[in-house]
C-alpha cells in the first residue's frame, strides 16, 4: 500500500513538472521547476495553471490512460496552457474557477482525440488542444457575464508595491529598463510570453533555464527568433504584430521543434530552422490580419501549422536525404543528435535479420560476388564455399573420388531460424568433372527467415535433406550434407540469400552477420560484412566462460566491491522487452544486449562517476568468443566524456562539426590453457581524441571465472582500482 502510494504520488508529481518543461520539448526536472516557478512571477497564472495541470493529470489517471504519457505531460500540458491564459485575462471568483475545471477537462479529452487522429500520420499533438480550448475560453467569455476581465497588469507599479514596496518597484524598474538593444529585448519578452509572462525578467529566467536544459535549443531559439526579426524588418513590416503579446515566441518554439527536438541537429536543421522563421513571419501577418476579423489572438498557430507541414512533407520523400527525422525521442537535442552519430557509425550495416553461415568450421570461398564463373547477373550476389588443407587442396589422395573432397558429406546449418519453403532432394550427384546443366541447382533448401529475406543452399548430397516443406527450423540446426548435384563440376556448397521463395530465385545484396577470417596474423573478426574470395572464415566458436559470466538474465544480483566501496546491481526488462542493469545505490540504469554472439550496451542513464558507468564503459562491447590478441573496436558516445563547460561548448559544435571522438578498443590477453579453461583475462580501453590528439584514456581489466566475473579494474593517470566481483 506504502509502495502503491508513493507510485502514484511519483506520477502526478512528474506529470505536473513535465507539463511545464513539455512545452520546450523537455522531460528535465530542474528546468521544469524553473518554468513552474517562473509562471509565479504572476502570482495568479501560477495558481491557475498547477490547478489545470491536475485535473488534466488526475481525470486521465482515473479514465486509465497510459502512465507514461501522464508521467510525460503528454495529456497535460497543453490544459496548463489555458489555465495561464484564463487566468491572464480573468478575476479569479467562482465562475472561473468552475469554467476552470471544465475547459481542463475539455482541452484533455481535445488532446485525447487530436492525438489518436495525428498518430495515424506520425505527427504530434504540438499545441493544437491549447489553441482549441483557449479560442473557446475567448469567445464564451463574451457571453458569460460572470466573468470578470482582470485590471491586473494595468496598474503594475501599483501591484508590485502591494507585493514588495519600494525594493520590488525599483527592481522592475531596473529589469525593464536595461540598456539592451531592442531585438534582445523582444527575444526576451518573447521567451517570458511563453508562459504569458511579458516581461525581460522571466524571460532572463527562461533563457538560463534553457541554456541549463539544452545548448543547441538555445543557439536554435537564437538563429530562429533573429531570423524572423530581421526578416520583418527587411520587409518593412509592421513591428507592433511581434511586440502585440510578443508573439515572436512562434519563432522560438518552431526552432527548437524542427532543428533538434523532431529532426537530428545538424548543419542542415540549422538552415532549415533560418528559412522557416520568415516563414513563421509571414503566418503572423497573413492569419493576424485573419484573426483581428473575428478578434481572436493568434498564440502559437503560425508554429503549429509549419512544424505540421513540414515533418509531414519529410515523410513524403521517397529516397530522405539530409534532414533526418528522429525516430526514438530523447527529449534532448543533444541525446538525439550524439546517439544519432554513435549509432550511425555502431550499426552502419546492421540488419534486422541476422544471417550467419551455413556450416561448421573453416571454409574458403572459391567463388565470391561477381565471380569469374557463374556468379553473374542477377545471380552475382551468391557465396561458394570449399574446404582446403594447408596447401590449399581442396580434396585429398588423388581426388578422383566424390570422398576425396574434403566438404563432401560435411553437415550444412541453418543460417538462422525460419521456416522451409522449398526443397529438392532427388537428383543424382556428379562425379567428379561431370555436371548436370539441366538441373542446375541441384538438391536444394529455400528456408524463409522473414517477409523479403530467405537463403538457400545448393549442391546438397541426394537423400541427405532432413527437412520437409513448412517445417520450422532453429539457427543452427542440421538441413542436410554437402554433395555435388546440379551444376557441381566438385563438391561445394552455393550459398545466397533472395527476396523469393523459388529455387531458380534472383539474388539479394545481404550481409552475413557475424564471422571470423582467418589470417596470418591469427584471426579478424567481421560484423555485417560481405566476405571476399579466397578468404577463409567460420562462425564465431562461443567460449563457455563469456558466455556464462554476460549471460545476464533478469533477477540476477552482482555485488562490486573495492577502494571502499560496495555496490548492488540486479538485472531487469523493462515492459518493451529491454534488458538493463541496474544499481541500487545510485539508482544508476545500463541497458545492453546479447545475441549469443556479441554482448554490448546500447544506453547508459544516471551518474557518469558511478561504478555502473564504469563498468558499462570497460565492456562496452564484447564478442563472447576467445581468439588469442583478437582486438574489438567500437565507437563510444561522446556525451558521456565531458561534462560542465566542456560539455557546453561540445554541444554548441557538434551539429557542425564533430570535433571529439571517442575509441573503445578490448583485446583478448589470457585463457587458462587447460582443456576445461577455469578462467579469461580481458583488457579493454576508452581513448577521446579532440582535434587530432588524445585527451583522455581509461584502461579496465576484467577477470572471468566459472563462477563469473571475479575482478574489475579501472586504470586512469597510473592509479588503479580494483574491485572483487560475486554473482548471485
Amino acid at each position: 500500500m506504502k509502495a502503491q502510494g508513493k507510485y502514484l504520488f511519483r506520477l502526478f508529481w512528474e506529470g505536473l513538472l513535465h507539463s511545464y518543461s513539455q512545452i520546450f520539448f523537455s522531460l528535465d526536472k530542474v528546468f521544469a521547476v524553473v518554468l513552474l516557478l517562473c509562471s509565479f512571477i504572476d502570482p495568479f497564472v501560477g495558481i491557475s495553471a498547477i490547478v489545470a495541470g491536475i485535473i488534466a493529470i488526475v481525470i486521465a489517471f482515473f479514465l486509465g490512460f497510459d502512465h507514461k504519457n501522464i508521467r510525460e505531460g503528454m495529456y497535460s500540458f497543453n490544459s496548463v496552457m489555458v489555465g495561464m491564459v484564463m487566468a491572464v485575462y480573468y478575476d479569479m471568483n467562482m465562475p472561473f474557477m468552475l469554467l476552470l475545471v471544465l475547459m481542463s477537462v475539455f482541452t484533455l479529452f481535445f488532446t485525447l482525440a487530436i492525438n489518436a487522429q495525428l498518430k495515424v500520420y506520425g505527427l504530434p499533438i504540438m499545441s493544437i488542444p491549447f489553441l482549441f480550448g483557449v479560442w473557446t475560453v475567448h469567445l464564451v467569455g463574451r457571453e458569460f457575464a460572470g466573468l470578470h476581465l482582470t485590471e491586473r497588469g494595468i496598474y503594475t507599479i501599483n501591484e508590485l508595491w502591494s507585493y514588495g514596496g519600494e525594493r520590488l518597484v525599483n527592481f522592475y524598474d531596473m529589469m525593464e529598463n536595461l540598456p539592451i538593444p531592442d531585438i534582445i529585448d523582444v527575444y526576451l519578452r518573447s521567451l517570458g510570453a511563453i508562459f504569458f509572462q511579458f516581461n525581460i525578467l522571466a524571460g532572463l529566467v527562461i533563457m538560463v533555464g534553457l541554456i541549463r536544459f539544452s545548448r543547441i535549443a538555445f543557439l536554435l531559439s537564437l538563429v530562429g527568433f533573429f531570423s524572423g526579426y530581421l526578416f520583418f524588418g527587411f520587409m518593412q513590416g509592421q513591428f507592433s504584430h511581434l511586440h502585440y503579446s510578443y508573439i515572436g515566441f512562434n519563432f522560438i518554439l518552431s526552432a527548437i521543434a524542427l532543428g533538434g527536438f523532431f529532426i537530428i541537429p545538424s548543419r542542415g536543421s540549422f538552415v532549415l530552422v533560418a528559412l522557416a522563421s520568415p516563414i513563421i513571419a509571414i503566418l503572423i501577418a497573413a492569419i493576424g490580419n485573419l484573426f483581428t476579423v473575428v478578434q481572436l489572438p493568434i498564440y502559437s498557430l503560425p508554429y503549429n501549422v509549419l512544424v505540421l507541414i513540414t515533418l509531414y512533407v519529410l515523410k513524403l520523400r521517397l529516397a530522405p536525404k539530409g534532414l533526418t527525422p528522429i525516430v526514438e525521442q530523447s527529449y534532448s537535442p543533444e541525446v538525439n543528435l550524439y546517439r544519432f552519430l554513435n549509432q550511425k557509425e555502431r550499426y552502419a550495416n546492421d540488419t534486422y535479420f541476422h544471417i550467419y553461415l551455413p556450416f561448421y568450421g573453416e571454409w574458403t570461398i572459391s567463388q565470391g560476388h561477381d565471380g569469374e564463373v557463374t556468379h553473374k547477373g542477377d545471380w552475382k550476389e551468391a557465396f561458394d564455399f570449399v574446404i582446403q588443407d594447408e596447401e590449399n587442396h581442396t580434396y585429398k589422395s588423388t581426388g578422383s573420388r566424390l570422398e576425396d573432397f574434403y566438404g563432401f558429406g560435411r553437415p550444412l546449418t541453418a543460417p538462422q531460424m525460419g521456416w522451409v519453403v522449398s526443397v529438392e532432394n532427388d537428383v543424382d550427384d556428379n562425379q567428379i568433372g561431370e555436371v548436370n546443366l539441366h538441373q542446375n541447382w541441384g538438391n536444394t533448401v529455400v528456408v524463409k527467415h522473414g517477409e523479403g529475406i530467405y537463403t538457400k543452399l545448393s549442391h546438397l548430397k541426394k537423400g541427405s535433406v532432413k527437412v520437409a516443406v513448412g517445417d520450422y527450423i532453429k539457427k543452427g540446426q542440421v538441413l542436410a550434407s554437402l554433395g555435388n548435384s546440379g551444376r557441381s563440376p566438385e563438391p561445394h556448397i552455393h550459398f545466397q540469400m533472395q527476396a523469393t521463395p523459388y529455387i531458380g530465385s534472383k539474388t539479394l545484396n545481404y550481409p552475413l552477420a557475424y564471422y571470423m577470417e582467418k589470417t596470418a596474423d591469427g584471426q579478424k573478426f567481421h560484423a555485417f560484412d560481405y566476405p571476399q574470395e579466397g578468404q577463409t572464415i567460420s562462425n564465431v566458436q562461443v567460449n563457455p566462460l563469456l558466455k556464462k559470466a554476460l549471460g545476464l538474465i533478469p533477477g540476477m544480483h552482482l555485488y562490486l566491491q573495492g577502494d571502499g566501496e560496495r555496490v548492488e546491481w540486479e538485472v531487469f526488462t523493462d515492459a518493451y522487452n529491454y534488458t538493463y542493469i541496474y544499481c541500487h545505490q545510485t539508482e544508476a540504469v545500463a541497458y545492453f544486449v546479447n545475441n549469443e554472439t556479441l554482448f554490448y550496451f546500447t544506453k547508459f542513464i544516471g551518474n557518469h562517476n558511478s561504478l555502473l558507468f564504469q563498468f558499462y564503459t570497460g565492456l562496452y562491447k564484447v564478442m563472447l568468443g576467445f581468439y588469442q590478441n583478437l582486438k574489438i573496436t567500437d565507437c563510444f558516445p561522446v556525451d558521456a566524456i565531458y561534462s560542465g563547460f566542456l560539455k557546453g561548448m561540445l554541444d554548441m559544435v557538434s551539429p557542425f562539426y564533430p570535433v571529439v571522438k571517442a575509441d573503445y578498443e578490448l583485446s583478448y590477453s589470457e585463457m587458462d590453457g587447460g582443456i576445461e579453461p577455469e578462467w579469461v583475462k580481458l583488457n579493454s580501453e576508452l581513448k577521446v581524441k579532440a582535434l587530432g590528439s588524445t585527451r583522455l584514456q581509461k584502461n579496465f581489466r576484467i577477470e572471468i571465472s566459472k563462477d563469473g566475473f571475479s575482478k574489475f579494474a579501472i586504470s586512469r593517470n597510473g592509479k588503479e582500482k580494483v574491485y572483487t566481483c560475486e554473482v548471485r
